[in-house]
């Protein structure tokens, strides 16, 4: 299918792929995103997409259409391949892998009106991923994945919009370089250097532990070319606050999941953070509480979650509690 696509001079899409990414309107949703040059996945030149003559190539997880799954795609020069679509079931966990050249990320700073005022903005570089919906529409992966989290769709001035607090994230500020933790531990930012602003460490320190964070694809951070009023427009930005003061264990608990001595049958006990009084008293207790179970050849999982100072923990016993069965050799109940 050869046809004008936006601001593609000359792109060819084979009806496969265009069956793929869920037709004409979402892709071109996909293509409003992309920069003024694309990489050729064949050769790795750059390519002006205003004059080039370029092919759409499509991977997905699945060979139904219509199925929910995993849609990367890509470009490239005619004259290396021609438009079409592979299934290659892993493909979510080969591009997707921390650390890849093309998971490189834009970040800047900026302030709003009303808290919390420090804000940073942060956008993936490189290729677009998106996944199907219920709705068999397309969703950018990388914003799909922060809704799942508890971020929220901006649908106003993100200057002033409300922004939920999602439990878990952190986000820390050294001098020029910034560094955000997930709910998990992993780090979407690591240290990254990003130009001063003014005003910004004052109202960050002053933020009453907390910050602005607005994240999205297409909003301008990856060409130089401002567009975060149109990625809002268009779906592609979400935002939520998040703390700024260091990880403190008291704010989480662990559940250990012990494969017990009888066959096919598991033992739990939980580690509060909450209970403890200093944060290095719980890392100890889950240190002696692991080695405890490694000596004694019981494999166990351990399972880690934020938790509010409100909120209802699991209704386990404590490390203190099992402790003592365990060293006793005692058969344990299956809680």
């Amino acid at each position: 299918m050869k046809e004008p696509w936006g601001r593609f001079a000359n792109l060819r899409v084979a009806d496969e792929v265009l069956a793929v990414v869920g037709g004409r309107a979402a892709l071109l949703g996909q293509l409003a995103v992309a920069g003024p040059t694309v990489r050729c996945d064949a050769c790795d030149e750059l390519a002006p997409i205003a004059t080039a003559a370029l092919s759409l190539l499509a991977q997905t997880a699945t060979g139904d259409p219509q199925a929910p799954g995993f849609v990367r795609l890509s470009f490239a020069d005619q004259r290396c391949l021609p438009s079409a679509a592979m299934v290659d079931r892993a493909i979510a966990r080969g591009y997707l892998a921390p650390g890849r050249p093309d998971d490189e990320i834009r970040v800047a700073r900026a302030l709003r009106s009303v808290a919390p005022v420090p804000v940073v903005i942060w956008e993936p570089a490189g290729r677009s991923y998106s996944e199907s919906t219920a709705g068999g529409g397309p969703r950018d992966l990388f914003v799909g994945g922060l809704l799942e989290q508890g971020w929220t769709l901006l649908d106003g001035d993100p200057g002033t919009v409300s922004l939920p607090v999602v439990a878990g994230w952190r986000l820390i500020a050294e001098g020029h370089h910034l560094t955000l933790y997930d709910r998990d531990g992993n780090q979407p930012l690591k240290g990254v250097v990003v130009p001063p602003l003014a005003g910004w460490l004052q109202a960050y320190e002053a933020g009453r532990h907390r910050a602005a964070l607005i994240a999205g694809i297409g909003i301008g951070l990856d060409t130089g070319e401002p567009g975060l009023l149109a990625g809002i427009g268009g779906g592609r930005v979400v935002g939520a606050t998040v703390a700024t003061h260091p990880i403190d264990e008291r704010e989480y608990v662990h559940v250990f999941i012990v494969k017990w001595r009888t066959e096919g049958k598991v033992a739990r006990f939980v580690i509060d953070g909450r209970r403890y009084r200093h944060p290095d008293a719980v890392l100890a207790d889950i240190e002696e509480a692991a080695q405890e179970l490694s000596r004694r050849h019981l494999p166990a999982e351990i399972e880690t979650s934020p938790i509010g100072p409100t909120q209802h923990g699991p209704m386990l016993p404590s490390w203190e509690e099992f402790r003592p069965r365990l060293t006793s050799g005692q058969e344990l109940p299956p809680w």
